[in-house]
């Protein structure tokens, strides 16, 4: 059985996925404060995700900040393709889903192309000789502003405007740019953007037929020819044009055995000098031309050719005709007629919906971490994930709705002497930190866990305190710290030093707004280490294929 998911199901997923948004909670997560396992952490590499449910529990218990995202940070994206004079592009063809993607082997670009600071253009014909782009600057781009289709005797590249991309959108990357299907404003255009609706825009040979051939030439021959656009209009309407076309034919030798003479088309376009090529606007002067007599305002539409009928191989035949001769083709019951589907533009026009025609199952969504009003400094973080609605630690557990919060559990300890100094003991002036080991009744096999911050509050009164965030680790089975414990034992990174807090209890245990161990994990992204220092603030941005 052969099957597939759809390009519109990929876009229907992501309309799906953002429309989620609205009515649920999403938030970006960092975490993963530890480097990876023991076989990783030789060069800090990060592992490829497995989306498991160990994988989502390992992510939860190691959360340092979550962030909100609202709709107003969350826009479809597309892979960024800036337009290079040097380079050679793909054809869009609505058949084929790999015209959206480079070939590496060949160096052909995906058929779309970025240019300047938002502009978007779809390559919508070459010729069959064309290799790079060409001639064509990229200001002579950045000049256009009417809608419509575009080509030039300096480029054998024709090409669609389909508008601006958001240049100014918070999601925009070296690799990806924002779009949403708003059209231009009326000011930035003398075109309405459905003037290419239903255009008749290329043709797409599906079966060559081997029934065709040219009277006087042999071999694989490119010559002119009639054909006629039969369809409906955009209203449903009946609707035929005549049009100049360039037919490529391999003909084969006419004075071969008809069994070893295999004629077919092997290729189609508009004849560029009759100037019919739908709604045609010239690169160089950037001018409207040829509107009546333009292959447009097709919303159904099927090639017909009218083949030279003659029982003579070429009796009468004119040079610039396309010949059908019964006389030495295959008997009647082997017959192919050529299989030629025309190439439509949306009834919207190229640029009316920007997501029906690019590859639009990317989304993108956006968290600033200067909008925090704490983060964990002096540390790193390997992980960034997408977590669904986190509840709340509070009675009833609602949905949290915080735009930011601190998912870490946190202690505290007096502070003692001026300065304020921790009250364990320091070896050779060394103060407790991010990294260190904490123990509980000096049992390695109790509580393990391992400081993330620390923060100090010197003005309280009549004490003065040091706030210990801290998490757990998934090798030690995410134990806790015990309130009614006793004595906490801190070991530095490397094992070499060591202090203990004396007291009997600590001076308190808090728990964040955050319900630990809730929420759903939709994405993982896995680094190699992120350090955070102070006053540090990063900018999270996810892009999500669907």
């Amino acid at each position: 059985m052969a099957a597939i998911i759809t390009e519109q199901f990929r876009r229907n997923t992501k309309n799906l996925f953002s429309s989620d948004f609205i009515t649920n909670n999403y938030y970006i997560g960092i975490g993963q404060q530890d480097q990876w396992d023991d076989n990783f952490s030789a060069n800090d590499a990060a592992p490829f995700p497995n989306g498991t449910y160990g994988d989502e529990k390992r992510a939860i218990e190691h959360l340092t900040g979550l962030f909100k995202v609202t709709t107003n940070n969350l826009t479809n994206v597309i892979p960024k393709n800036p337009y290079d004079a040097l380079s050679s592009y793909k054809v869009y063809d609505p058949f084929d889903p790999s015209c959206f993607y480079g070939c590496p082997d060949t160096g052909l670009k995906p058929c779309y192309i970025t240019v300047g600071e938002d502009k978007l253009f779809l390559c919508i014909g070459k010729s069959e000789s064309a290799t790079a782009a060409g001639v064509l600057d990229e200001g002579i781009f950045e000049e256009i502003s009417n809608y419509g289709l575009y080509s030039s005797a300096l480029s054998t590249y024709d090409w669609a405007y389909l508008g601006k991309y958001n240049q100014y959108s918070s999601i925009n990357t070296d690799s990806f740019v924002a779009i949403t299907d708003d059209q231009l404003p009326t000011e930035d255009s003398s075109t309405s953007v459905d003037i290419t609706a239903g255009a008749v825009y290329g043709f797409r040979v599906i079966n060559g037929g081997n029934i065709y051939r040219h009277p006087t030439l042999s071999g694989e021959t490119e010559f002119d020819s009639i054909g006629n656009l039969v369809g409906l209009d955009l209203n449903g309407n009946e609707k035929t044009i005549e049009v100049n076309l360039k037919i490529k034919i391999d003909s084969g030798n006419p004075n071969l055995d008809p069994v070893d003479d295999s004629a077919k088309i092997i290729g189609i376009r508009y004849d560029p000098e009759e100037l019919n090529f739908p709604y045609e606007i010239d690169f160089d002067q950037n001018l409207v031309g040829n509107e009546t007599v333009a292959a447009w305002g097709f919303s159904k539409a099927k090639l017909v050719l009218d083949p030279l009928l003659t029982t003579e191989s070429t009796t009468g035949a004119e040079d610039n005709e396309l010949q059908l001769e019964y006389d030495v083709r295959p008997s009647a019951s082997e017959r192919q007629e050529a299989v030629i589907i025309p190439l439509i533009a949306p009834e919207t026009g190229f640029g009316g919906i920007k997501s029906e025609t690019l590859p639009s199952w990317y989304v993108g969504m956006f968290a600033d971490t200067s909008l925090a009003p704490f983060i964990p400094n002096n540390t790193k973080y390997h992980q960034i994930s997408l977590i669904k609605n986190p509840l709340q630690s509070t009675a009833g557990n609602p949905l949290l709705s915080d735009d930011f919060i601190t998912p870490l559990r946190m202690f505290q300890l007096e502070g003692e002497g001026s300065p304020v100094q921790q009250t364990i003991p320091m070896i050779d002036n060394i103060q407790i930190g991010p990294g260190w080991k904490i123990l509980q009744d000096g049992k390695q096999c109790g509580v393990v866990a391992y400081i993330q911050d620390i923060e100090s509050n010197q003005t309280q009164t009549p004490k003065s305190y040091f706030s210990y965030y801290y998490y757990t680790d998934h090798k030690y089975g995410y134990t806790d710290i015990d309130p009614n414990g006793e004595q906490l034992t801190f070991e530095s990174p490397d094992g070499q030093t060591s202090g203990q807090y004396t007291g009997t209890t600590l001076e308190g245990l808090y728990e964040p707004s955050y319900e630990r161990d809730t929420g759903t994990v939709m994405f993982l992204d896995n680094r190699s280490g992120i350090q955070r220092e102070e006053g540090q603030n990063e900018e999270l941005k996810l892009i999500i294929q669907l």
